[in-house]
């Protein structure tokens, strides 16, 4: 199980696409419950008590949860679960697939937004480089910050267009 995670985590973060992971909910539970699926697919019936099933993880649940988990390993942790010494550059490797698998969990918290952030806009049009810090300072929100230097580039771009018209 645990050999079965590190290749899952290594494949995951060398692929460009999140989309090569595809498991329907039948895999999924049978991989959780370690039920063989070729009695369930041929009947109907315990095919759909499968799709109804309430505790069943969703695709990105399982990612989630195997992020957390190699953010969480240290470098002996793995070599203990692989039972390989790594060498620098497998440390190294390992260290940057933690890090951006950490930067990756930061993101996915309650406090990004999308689209047009018309606050954001405001307080880089009217404020300039001092609305663009403060965003930096009190907001945590990505958006918002693009939105605030996008607002100080159409500020800018209006006032070149004014001063080389004149």
């Amino acid at each position: 199980m645990k050999k079965i995670l590190i290749v899952l985590a290594l494949l995951f973060s060398l692929s460009v696409s999140h989309a090569s992971f595809v498991l329907s909910k039948e895999k999924a539970s049978t991989a959780q419950s370690g039920e063989n699926t070729d009695l369930s697919s041929k009947n109907p019936i315990a095919k759909e008590s499968l799709d109804e099933a309430p505790n069943v993880p969703t695709k990105a649940q399982q990612q989630k949860a195997l992020m957390e988990k190699v953010v969480k390993m240290s470098v002996k942790d793995y070599e203990d679960l692989t039972g390989k010494k790594m060498n620098f550059v497998d440390r190294l490797t390992f260290k940057i697939l933690k890090a951006r698998f950490a930067k990756k969990l930061g993101m996915g918290g309650d406090y990004d937004s999308e689209g047009f952030n018309f606050g954001g806009f405001i307080l880089g049009f009217l404020l300039g480089l001092l609305g663009v810090l403060g965003a930096y300072i009190f907001s945590k929100d990505r958006n918002f910050r693009k939105w605030t230097w996008i607002g100080w580039g159409v500020f800018v771009a209006i006032y070149l267009v004014i001063v080389l018209a004149v």
